[in-house]
């Protein structure tokens, strides 16, 4: 593992939670002792993440943070949430965000659209995202706090990180997961992959396919940029062999390409 991972953020929403020097030491020390990769440890923004008082953030800083977040939910206290990008702003760290207004989702399960209703579930709006998007953008502008959006899944907050971008705040952001990507093997050495289509203009997908499963650069690996009509036929792959697929958001905002994680592999054996 430590020659694929050099360095991986552990974030801060575990038992106890990561809110003070002490706890992070004691990850960084646990992290040394085992060897394998190199551990940053992340702080919480709040004490016990709860949203009511700031955790110590100063003194995690000391112990080594990079950032804080409050991974996993969004701190609804504007001006608390204010008063940390500021110490993140003086301390030099970043704020790592989810933005999910937890008062809007309401009972939501999954995407408010026809399937949710065919389901007869409760769905969950892209307001939910796009208001704390909204907010923490104008803080970070307020205060010069640099911050990343980890989960940017709506076409409004693209919109806002690249218009945010132009502006010169400092925000970055990660794509969502590609959904329902599906690989079929066809006759005459064709494949059909098909996965949602993107709905705004500077998010498209990145496919690989490569004859390993770990899809080693040293191997026939080759990635086909940029598509975006959600749906390729695999030109160029070679007949009766077997080949491992994944895909992943490639967005293009404020003049810099953001990526997403890679989906599942799909294994298919070429007709």
């Amino acid at each position: 593992m430590s020659k694929l991972l050099l360095t991986i953020l552990a974030m801060p929403n575990t038992k106890p939670v990561v809110d003070n020097p002490d706890v992070v030491n004691y990850v960084h020390n646990k992290a040394k002792t085992v060897g394998l990769v190199n551990v940053l440890q992340v702080g919480a923004v709040t004490k016990n993440q709860e949203g009511k008082e700031l955790a110590d953030i100063e003194g995690m800083v000391k112990a080594g943070i990079p950032a804080i977040s409050e991974d996993g939910k969004s701190v609804m206290n504007a001006q608390l949430y204010r008063e940390a990008m500021e110490k993140a702003a003086k301390l030099g760290i970043v704020v790592l965000a989810h933005c999910e207004d937890k008062n809007l989702v309401n009972g939501g399960v999954m995407n408010e659209d026809e399937h949710a209703r065919e389901l007869g579930l409760k769905g969950i709006t892209n307001s939910v995202e796009d208001i704390i998007v909204a907010r923490d953008i104008m803080l970070s502008h307020d205060t010069g706090a640099k911050l990343h959006l980890c989960h940017c899944s709506t076409e409004d907050s693209v919109m806002m990180v690249d218009l945010a971008k132009q502006k010169n705040v400092k925000v970055t952001v990660l794509p969502g997961k590609v959904s329902k990507f599906k690989v079929k093997a066809l006759s005459g050495g064709k494949i059909n992959c098909t996965w949602k289509k993107q709905k705004y203009n500077n998010v498209k997908c990145q496919i690989q396919a490569a004859n390993n499963s770990k899809f080693k650069k040293s191997m026939s690996s080759k990635t086909y940029p940029y598509l975006k009509n959600g749906k390729w036929t695999g030109k160029g792959l070679k007949r009766k062999k077997t080949f491992y697929f994944r895909i992943r958001e490639v967005a293009k905002i404020g003049g810099k390409t953001y990526t997403g994680a890679w989906s599942s592999v799909k294994k298919v054996k070429i007709k």
